[in-house]
């Protein structure tokens, strides 16, 4: 048995949302060779801006006062930028054809945020040299979607496909490009972002990004199905002629599991649909437990595809926020002196994931350059992990590795390169006690021995590193005994 429950909502700001989401064609558009377009895959969103040739690239990035190219949103307030890193703070590499020997950088900017790659791994760029559509040029921008930054800035992008392309230096100085306006107005091909499940006790929400929302919302012919499926249960919702109405249509042998439905999410300029279902029996919350299920997303006109897919796919809705404190950390080692700052590779995992540096946490480390205990604090980032975990670490001298050789009667000890203030060689005659034989400076990684019966009697060395630390020396662990006798 199915059965139907009208829901009305009365949205003041409905007519708002229709009338900045529609997409539509700027003036100039069709006189520039430019081109502007979105793709989603694998949690990225790309951004691609092609259509240069390749003496208007090269031109433009090797101006003597660096580059930056703006793809700026349709109200002036977002936009997204790559430029020359004049402060050599990326990490990212120098773009092909660019010959001004810096690094170059990307970021956000807008809808109250400001997001660089110099600090956030999870923004990219690139250049498109010849490789974009006809063997044009241009850039590309690469955003993980795990980031909630990221994901909650796209919309201020998205939200319409119009946009503005600017050629500036890295001083906001405008920049005439051969054939090129120095600002163009552009109708941008944003690819779909990815709907988006999520799942809590006896709640299941299903998101329609606001640039898909745009193909659906105030065409009159237009409508936007929902149905979601967990195991035996099915939910579908059905929009038809904007958002004042839906219908809700849930099978179950008859029987009416759902308490509420309702519509929200943020209904303005940056805004996205929301449908969130609420139900009242137990064994769909169990059902809801596995946090995976199959969806049918489409949004039709006069019963013509125009986005989504005519064949249900599964999705699977993020796994809950964990404090980072509550997952697996390996241990870590005693880390060598370098003199240098040290930041020990940590595996951290939740199950059977593995977390990614840069993705899911942050490192920071102090006193981690002297000898001593030093502190790593991991800090969780993105959608999935929050808190902090501390964990302390040694930093003690390093071991050498020793070895000896012997030639004409002479024995020469060999060590392995290791930072330190001095060495400390000492030897064992015919296995009796091991005493000192000598002090070397820690620049040294060899010693020529003398003074020793080398063919009567037997010997063994070992050696160790020395730093000072504060008036004192700190020996390291001794190495391995060697034996040193005449051939």
């Amino acid at each position: 048995m199915k059965f139907k429950k009208i829901v009305s909502i009365i949205l003041s700001m409905a007519v708002m949302l229709t009338s900045l989401l529609v997409c539509g064609t700027t003036a100039g558009a069709a006189s520039s060779k430019l081109k502007v377009t979105g793709s989603y895959a694998d949690g990225v969103y790309t951004i691609d801006l092609y259509g240069m040739t390749k003496k208007q690239y090269t031109d433009f990035v090797n101006n003597k006062d660096g580059f930056r190219v703006n793809i700026i949103s349709s109200d002036g307030l977002s936009s997204i930028f790559i430029a020359a890193d004049f402060t050599k703070k990326s990490a990212e590499a120098a773009l092909p054809g660019y010959k001004g020997g810096k690094q170059v950088y990307c970021g956000l900017m807008g809808n109250n945020t400001a997001h660089y790659s110099t600090w956030a791994s999870t923004l990219g760029c690139s250049a498109l040299y010849g490789t974009a559509p006809d063997k044009t040029y241009g850039f590309r921008w690469e955003l993980v979607l795990d980031d909630d930054t990221v994901s909650g800035f796209l919309p201020s992008v998205l939200k319409s496909t119009d946009v503005t392309v600017t050629f500036e230096d890295v001083y906001r100085k405008a920049l005439s490009v051969s054939g090129l306006k120095q600002k163009t107005a552009l109708t941008a091909a944003w690819g779909d972002e990815p709907v988006k499940l999520d799942i809590s006790g006896n709640t299941a929400s299903i998101t329609v990004p606001a640039e898909n929302f745009a193909k659906y919302s105030g065409k009159k012919n237009a409508k936007l199905e929902l149905t979601l499926s967990f195991e035996k249960y099915v939910f579908s919702t059905v929009f038809s002629g904007g958002t004042k109405e839906f219908t809700v249509i849930a099978v179950n042998n008859g029987k009416d599991i759902i308490n509420s439905v309702t519509l929200g999410g943020s209904f303005d300029q940056y805004g996205a649909a929301t449908v969130k279902f609420t139900f009242n029996d137990a064994a769909i919350t169990k059902a809801l437990s596995a946090r995976e299920g199959t969806l049918l997303y489409r949004i039709t006109e006069k019963g013509q595809l125009i986005a989504g897919s005519n064949t249900a796919q599964s999705i699977k809705a993020q796994d809950p926020v964990k404090k980072l404190s509550t997952l697996k950390f390996s241990k870590i080692a005693s880390q060598y002196y370098t003199g240098k700052a040290i930041v020990p590779e940590i595996t951290i995992k939740d199950g059977t994931r593995t977390l990614i540096k840069g993705k899911d946490y942050t490192v920071l480390c102090k006193d981690n350059v002297k000898l001593g205990t030093a502190t790593m604090t991991i800090t969780g980032i993105g959608s999935r992990y929050t808190g902090k975990k501390t964990l302390k670490f040694k930093i003690v001298p390093g071991v050498p590795t020793l070895s000896a050789k012997t030639a004409d009667d002479l024995l020469t000890l060999s060590w392995s390169k290791v930072k330190a203030d001095k060495f400390q060689i000492y030897y064992s005659e015919n296995g009796g006690d091991f005493k000192q034989l000598a002090s070397v400076s820690g620049r040294l990684t060899s010693k020529e021995v003398t003074g020793l019966d080398l063919a009567n009697k037997k010997y063994e060395f070992k050696i160790r590193a020395l730093v000072k630390s504060g008036s004192k020396y700190k020996a390291g662990s001794w190495s391995d005994v060697v034996k040193g006798n005449a051939d």
